[in-house]
């Protein structure tokens, strides 16, 4: 079965299995204005929140490999696709003009991740995702998105019975939150 070390690191942030992680926490410069702004630009983030833990930390749009974005493009457009790297992993999508919503399902068919992407409002999907939180005391789904582009991602009932996907699942969803941004 596959570890799925070289689609997260080598895929997704363009290095080498030894290429160390991305710290989790917010740039220096996220204060500037203009910071998490169009598509090419290499400063550009999302925010990632998590909404079990309301924990936010930066998606750097140069982290992600366009290689990634190129496999992932055609699935976005059908709405439905696998996890390149992770046998059996496969994800579901719905979408309205502002959001792309999904879930991940592990290979037994549990679901894991329940995420939301967009490149900035849609409170709906923002609310509907925060609601199906699997813990209490993250985001409040009565909260407003962020303005720019964000990730929301909820733990759901296969997390617990597939903990090692969750270090490396919120790789693939920022990627899968970069290619419905810059669709």
């Amino acid at each position: 079965m596959s570890t799925g070390n070289d689609f997260s690191r080598v895929v997704l942030h363009g290095g080498t299995p030894e290429a160390p992680g991305r710290p989790h926490r917010w740039p220096e410069r996220h204060e500037a204005a203009g910071e998490t702004g169009a598509a090419g630009d290499t400063d550009a983030f999302l925010e990632h929140w998590t909404a079990d833990t309301g924990y936010v930390s930066p998606a750097l749009r140069s982290e992600v490999n366009a290689a990634a974005l190129a496999e992932l493009a055609p699935m976005v457009g059908a709405g439905t696709g696998y996890v390149p790297g992770f046998d059996g992993w496969t994800w579901t999508a719905w979408r309205n003009a502002r959001a792309l919503c999904w879930r991940v399902h592990a290979p037994d068919g549990s679901k894991v991740f329940r995420c939301a992407a967009s490149p900035g409002g849609d409170r709906s999907a923002w609310q509907t995702t925060a609601d199906a939180a699997r813990l209490a005391g993250g985001v409040d789904p009565a909260s407003s998105p962020p303005v720019g582009p964000w990730l929301l991602v909820a733990l759901q009932d296969g997390a617990a019975i597939h903990p090692e996907a969750v270090a490396w699942l919120p790789l693939f969803c920022e990627c899968l939150a970069w290619t419905w941004i810059e669709r």
